[in-house]
């Protein structure tokens, strides 16, 4: 990872407010400038290139199907599987396994929650009401 230079001009009660800030975590002010950066600019999360994929594909879809996906939800059977692993998790703990599937059942929930919401922006962004969706039991 390169390393970059800006040149910035502050206005001094700022400037003086930082170096105040690096003298508190005693850090240089440089360092200071960086950490302060590095928390109102977290990375970006990362999202698997082939759910990726999916997502950008919506843009594409006829709005039917974007209504479609924005009402889906997780199988039942999957659901009740996460929650029971969710309660025994609680009660007694969780085999590897169990974890294992419980981590899954969370990704597949993840999953159908994000293309729910992009679908729901799109609808959005074309001019529909979606207020109907909220209404909906999740």
């Amino acid at each position: 990872m390169g390393t970059h230079t800006i040149t910035l001009e502050l206005p001094d009660e700022l400037y003086q407010r930082l170096l105040e800030q690096a003298a508190r975590s005693q850090r240089g002010i440089q360092s200071e400038a960086i950490a302060l950066l590095a928390t109102v600019l977290p990375p970006e999360p990362v999202l698997p290139v082939e759910l990726e994929v999916r997502l950008r594909a919506m843009a594409a879809m006829p709005d039917d199907q974007l209504w479609r996906l924005a009402r889906q939800r997780m199988p039942a059977a999957k659901a009740n599987e996460l929650s029971e692993l969710n309660d025994k998790g609680q009660r007694q703990g969780l085999t590897a396994e169990e974890r294992q599937r419980q981590h899954h059942l969370i990704q597949v929930a993840d999953q159908v929650v994000l293309k729910r919401a992009e679908a729901a922006h799109l609808l959005k962004q074309r001019g529909h009401d979606i207020s109907v969706l909220l209404k909906q039991p999740t």
